[in-house]
């Protein structure tokens, strides 16, 4: 009998149940992989010096599955914290947007702000234009009002700026949702040769930790549930998963 190994890799995608996106891809994942909880009933042997087991049963109580995202895509974001996703194109002047400023604070933007086009803040009427780097420094999502500089602590400040090309999700806003879960793979240890599993139902956890501040390349937990498909019928017919392989 020849020996079978395997090295796994492949493209994960998934597809909202009922949904009209079709089996988006997930990006790049270092792991997926399938559990099954079990409850098993043994029948000990009291008959026989040592004892034993005379029989045993075992029912699976369920499936799960686990998989490692390195994408952190607007999309992957949006499923793993059950929210909704929104875009803007950018490059259009921001309303003026007013803000009490005080020494050493940060002020937000209400949008991300475009870098490339110049950022302007006044007193309240426009009548001083304050200097960058010497009242204030621009961070990433705002600007930090300097100690030394000429705005008063605790005065109103208008600031204007240009939009930047930007998405957004609002977590937490959206029930679980069913999906379809497709592995395209190949096992590189048999010259790349196909596999595909696909799990006909899923439900995605919420994630328990996100990591925000990182010294490596971030990478995202995700678990699930396998889900019975009732509509998958016939003998031999799995309602959970099918793997194929060449």
């Amino acid at each position: 009998m020849a020996t079978e190994t395997y090295i796994g890799k492949g493209s994960i995608y998934l597809e909202e149940v009922g949904g009209t996106t079709g089996l988006l891809p997930v990006g790049n994942a270092p792991k997926l992989e399938f559990g099954f909880e079990e409850d098993k009933k043994s029948l000990q042997d009291f008959e026989s010096e040592g004892g034993g087991e005379v029989d045993s049963v075992s029912i699976i109580t369920g499936v799960t599955g686990a998989a490692t995202l390195n994408s952190f895509s607007i999309d992957n974001l949006t499923k793993l914290l059950r929210g909704t996703s929104d875009s803007d194109s950018g490059g259009m002047p921001s309303s003026t947007e007013t803000s009490t400023a005080y020494h050493g604070a940060l002020v937000l933007f209400g949008q991300l702000a475009s870098k490339s086009v110049a950022i302007t803040v006044t007193n309240v009427g426009a009548t001083t234009t304050y200097v960058e780097g010497t009242d204030y420094s621009v961070k990433n999502t705002g600007i930090l009002i300097l100690a030394d500089g000429s705005i008063t602590d605790g005065s109103d400040i208008e600031v204007s700026y240009t939009t930047a090309a930007q998405m957004s999700v609002e977590a937490l806003t959206s029930s679980a949702k069913k999906y379809r879960l497709v592995f395209d793979g190949l096992n590189d240890a048999d010259g790349g040769s196909p596999i595909r599993v696909e799990a006909f139902i899923v439900k995605l956890d919420p994630v328990s930790t996100m990591a925000l501040i990182t010294e490596d390349f971030a990478a995202q937990e995700l678990t699930f549930s396998v889900i019975k498909d009732e509509t998958k019928t016939g003998a031999g017919k799995s309602k959970y998963f099918i793997a194929i392989k060449q």
